[in-house]
């Protein structure tokens, strides 16, 4: 019997046997009083009060609520088969023609989906849950705020950034005006899960925002140095590193070693990542000297803690190949970003697409090398482990096919490079928002494929679309409009319309610096 079910199972046991001793006493006296002996008395008592025992353990095995806590039981003790037969057992018993006990049950199942990791199916689960709240008279804001974060975080682990911001703004709208520290708590995390969509879609200014807002969240919940406003606040600085607000990234990587030190977690996995964030921003700001020293004290404090042959070492390594990289060590950069890979590669499918953003990595190192044989053959390779693992619609696919249609591009293959440009637009355009930057550099790169190969009817609306793309993620007046704007303007005048290419140049000569 599990661990968890011990304590009820000994209550009954010990009930079962005072009933058995007092009801079998009781009816041998009435026996012998109506004149049977002691012995047969003894036996038809007993008897008949086992068979009360056994008739109430079947009503009870048989009840919704031993059903609700045995999948409790089986899903604590990581037992998902169990857990879900329990569920249907109990939907298809009378409590499951009520709408709040299937909406109830329904969540619960989704969430042990996801727990498991079929986001597949947690997805249809928790969709499908969404739509009975009506029915079921679901009012709570924040039992319908936690289902639509839920849902979202489940978006989150398939890649589909579009659908998992939606439902992370939905759960926010829920919680508006809602003040309760149990509304704080599913505000934190709803508001982290949206920040790292933001991030993914390279949307660091709009990450950095979110990720401030969970930090207020978090330091009046938990207060100041908790473990998960520090791990808040170590994501607001690494979308500020990668928004290139670099001195704000520093700042905010010093405040947390220092509340680290100051909780006596000088030693812990989470200095190592903060000090591999700060020597990152190091890197950045070509401070190498200071960045070889933070990066190699942090990955020697992975090491560790973690052991040599972790996969988590990786995001450590392709750090420290960042550092070697701007230092000129070109070679010793590639060696550790080929450790890397391969760590993550030996992590098997948990660790794919991690896997497959170090193989990004290291494709574009020998595309700036000129090693283009050398980068489409070990993305390739790589894509097809990946595809195999994570199955064919996935956003770092559309990724990996972004670099594939860029070695295209580069060696003149440009139908090709249209082909893995289109299908890598199609995967991204299925889960990205419609702000996502992903998106922009893909249409972007779809259009430089159709500019190279003449066909300019196709390339000016491609970079049309990318405009508009990077004007709904980072305003009207952003400078990476400008090379946009002059290569559309370029398509008109070769299509005739020289009076709406200089309006594009012009618009595009306002946001330069003066």
């Amino acid at each position: 019997m599990k661990r968890s079910s011990a304590p009820l199972a000994l209550v009954f046991g010990v009930v079962a046997s005072l009933f058995l001793l007092v009801s079998t006493g009781l009816g041998a006296r009435l026996l012998l009083g109506l004149g049977i002996s002691l012995l047969p008395a003894l036996l038809i008592a007993f008897g008949v009060a086992l068979g009360l025992v056994a008739l109430a353990l079947h009503r009870l095995s048989s009840s919704a609520w031993w059903r609700r806590h045995r999948a409790a039981w089986a899903r604590r003790a990581g037992d998902v088969g169990r857990a879900l037969q329990a569920y249907s057992e109990l939907l298809a018993g009378p409590a499951g023609r009520s709408a709040k006990t299937r909406w109830e049950i329904g969540r619960e199942v989704g969430l042990l989906l996801s727990s498991v990791e079929l986001y597949e199916e947690a997805r249809e689960v928790l969709s499908e849950v969404r739509s009975w709240e009506e029915e079921a008279g679901i009012t709570d804001p924040c039992a319908r705020a936690s289902t639509a974060g839920e849902l979202g975080m489940v978006h989150v682990h398939l890649q589909a950034t579009g659908p998992a911001i939606a439902g992370f703004e939905e759960a926010l709208h829920l919680l508006d005006g809602s003040s309760s520290e149990q509304a704080d708590a599913i505000r934190l995390w709803v508001l982290e899960g949206l920040g790292w969509c933001h991030y993914l879609e390279r949307r660091f200014a709009a990450a950095e925002e979110r990720f401030r807002e969970a930090s207020f969240v978090a330091r009046r919940l938990h207060g100041m140095g908790h473990p998960a406003h520090l791990a808040i606040l170590q994501s607001r600085a690494r979308a500020l590193q990668a928004d290139g607000r670099l001195e704000e990234a520093e700042s905010l990587f010093r405040e947390a070693t220092l509340m680290l030190d100051a909780a006596s977690r000088g030693r812990s996995r989470e200095m190592a990542s903060v000090l591999s964030g700060l020597a990152e921003t190091f890197a950045q700001q070509k401070r190498t000297g200071e960045a070889t020293l933070v990066q190699e004290r942090a990955l020697r404090l992975a090491e560790k803690i973690l052991g040599k042959e972790h996969p988590d070492l990786a995001h450590h390594l392709m750090g420290l190949a960042q550092v070697r990289l701007a230092r000129g060590q070109r070679r010793e950069a590639r060696q550790l970003l080929e450790q890397a890979a391969s760590a993550l590669a030996a992590g098997g499918p948990a660790t794919r697409a991690r896997y497959a953003s170090a193989v990004i990595e290291l494709c574009r190192f020998d595309l700036h090398e000129g090693r283009l044989q050398e980068a489409l053959s070990r993305l390739e390779q790589a894509r097809q482990e990946v595809e195999r693992d994570l199955g064919p619609d996935r956003t770092i696919l559309a990724e990996m096919d972004g670099v594939l249609a860029e070695i295209a591009l580069t060696e003149g293959r440009i139908v090709e490079a249209v082909f893995l440009a289109t299908r890598a637009l199609r995967v991204a355009g299925m889960y990205a928002s419609g702000r996502s930057l992903l998106l922009a550099e893909l249409s972007e790169l779809l259009a430089d494929a159709y500019f190279r190969s003449g066909a300019l009817g196709r390339a000016e609306p491609a970079y049309a679309r990318c405009i508009e793309i990077v004007e709904r993620a980072l305003g009207g007046r952003h400078r990476a409009l400008v090379p946009l704007l002059l290569r559309r303007a370029e398509c008109l005048d070769a299509l005739g319309a020289p009076g709406e290419a200089s309006r594009l140049r012009a618009r595009a000569a306002s946001l330069e610096p003066s």
